[in-house]
């Protein structure tokens, strides 16, 4: 494992050369910038286009790792291609879906809340066993739906985002994809 990218990774439970991928998302990916460190030109007909991804970002609370890597809090990234004087640019957006779950969590650097795929809040078997609230991490997937962005968990409702700034809106209930689901 490259420990100098990826930082130590000390978890027996999981194998030395991917055990990587339980590293949390650097603070200075959470940012917005143009990229300047391209080869090549960004083809013209990508004017006005984004792309965006989402995945697991974070790993941890207060030096505990999580259990698996997809009970990892959801973090989206926006690369958008617009016009400038050179041509055509990207910009780089990161950020982490701020659910109710991912806010007090942080806030507090606590694990406070049980994850599907094994992570769990303190104190134990008893404490967990009949919890029933599964904290929604927000990590699975990224849909616009016309003017509005949305991100997904298979267990959950979606939160909307802001497409520019990716900050998180709300947690959809009546309206957007869903709507009619139930």
């Amino acid at each position: 494992m490259n420990t100098e990218k990826y930082g130590e990774y000390n978890n027996e439970r999981q194998h030395e050369d991917w055990g990587f991928v339980y590293s949390s998302t650097p603070s200075e990916a959470v940012d917005s910038y143009i990229i300047d460190d391209i080869d090549g030109i960004i083809p013209p007909e990508l004017e006005g286009v984004t792309f965006y991804k989402t995945g697991p970002g974070n790993f941890e609370r207060n030096g505990k790792k999580f259990e698996h890597v997809l009970d990892g809090d959801g973090f989206v990234i926006a690369i958008n291609f617009q016009k400038d004087d050179t041509g055509t640019s990207a910009k780089y957006t990161g950020r982490f879906v701020e659910t109710e779950y991912f806010c007090e969590e942080r806030d507090e650097d606590k694990i406070k809340y049980r994850n599907v795929f094994g992570t769990q809040r303190d104190g134990g078997v008893l404490a967990n066993a009949f919890d029933l609230t599964l904290k929604n991490v927000a990590n699975t997937n990224v849909l616009q739906w016309g003017q509005r962005l949305f991100v997904f968990w298979e267990a959950g409702r979606p939160y909307e985002l802001n497409p520019d700034t990716l900050e998180t809106l709300r947690s959809v209930t009546e309206d957007g994809p869903l709507s009619g689901l139930g």
